[in-house]
């Protein structure tokens, strides 16, 4: 790789490294659940949320006498938080395997091995026995 390739490839990675810290942190789509608690959830506990708030969105809308539209409703809800819920899980997993990567990387950079002289190479020759 020539100078100019690898000043491009440090360039390339800092612009990105940017963008990524330039990104507000995620935020919950679920009323009243931090993104923790969100990434952390069951499906059934996520349903129950899901019902509850479609229920009572419903009520006020006076929607709630139709329970198979807000039964409908509600599982589009759900659905919704468990890919929003499944796509912030996965980002920071990703994010995690990069930072131990560099960590990894920095720890292998920082840490060169010196030679060693070995046994056979300071010690004379033993006569075959």
């Amino acid at each position: 790789a020539t100078t100019a390739e690898g000043a491009s490839t440090a360039r390339a990675k800092a612009s990105a490294k940017r963008e990524v810290k330039d990104e507000p942190p995620p935020t919950s789509p679920v009323p009243g659940l931090s993104v923790e608690a969100l990434v952390a959830i069951s499906n059934e506990d996520l349903w129950q949320r899901a019902w509850a708030e479609t229920w009572q969105k419903s009520d006020v809308a006076g929607l709630a006498e139709d329970e198979k539209a807000v039964y409908a409703r509600a599982q589009k809800v759900w659905r919704g938080w468990m890919a929003e819920r499944d796509r912030i899980a996965r980002e920071r997993a990703d994010a995690e395997g990069r930072r131990r990567a560099e960590q990894t990387q920095r720890r292998g950079a920082a840490v060169k091995p010196e030679p060693q002289a070995t046994a056979l190479s300071s010690a004379p020759a033993a006569a075959p026995g």
